[in-house]
């Protein structure tokens, strides 16, 4: 199994019980391209409060302080929808496709979000980091978001 797959199952097992709705939002058309038969079957039958929304990719944050507010956009109609969700986790896998990030959390050079202690005090300057302490483990430098830094491949 892959890390990314066992975070996946992680995420799948402990996050959804402890909130009432989750978005899944995937670019693609479904979830066989890059994830596993269990996983799948865990997220379309046996979680019902995961909302999986194919060819769909988020494109705004909003929020005064903190995130308060997502909005996505599904690639095929185009329409856009906004929600008031105050954490994201994101999983960029191998080719981050983290434009749409850029000016909200602080990317490195091959455009991987740049979490913990892989932030430097320039980074934490630069992105306005309104707390005392540096962000914690896979904590970008905006309150309300989650992601994972993989380098390479």
């Amino acid at each position: 199994m892959w890390a990314a797959e066992i975070l996946q199952v992680r995420l799948l097992c402990f996050c959804p019980r402890a909130q009432s709705t989750w978005y899944m939002f995937v670019r693609g058309s479904g979830l066989t391209d890059t994830m596993s038969r269990y996983l799948i079957r865990r997220i379309e039958e046996e979680t019902p409060n995961i909302t999986l929304l194919t060819h769909t990719e988020i494109i705004g944050f909003a929020g005064d302080e903190r995130l308060e507010r997502v909005i996505w956009r599904n690639r095929q109609t185009g329409a856009s929808e906004e929600k008031n969700i105050a954490h994201v986790f994101a999983m960029t896998g191998a080719d981050p496709n983290t434009g749409w990030l850029e000016g909200c959390v602080v990317l490195d050079s091959q455009g991987f979000i740049k979490t913990g202690a892989d932030l430097s005090s320039e980074d934490l300057a630069g992105a306005h980091w309104p707390l005392s302490r540096r962000p914690y483990f896979l904590k970008p430098a905006y309150l309300g978001f989650r992601g994972g830094r993989r380098t390479g491949r």
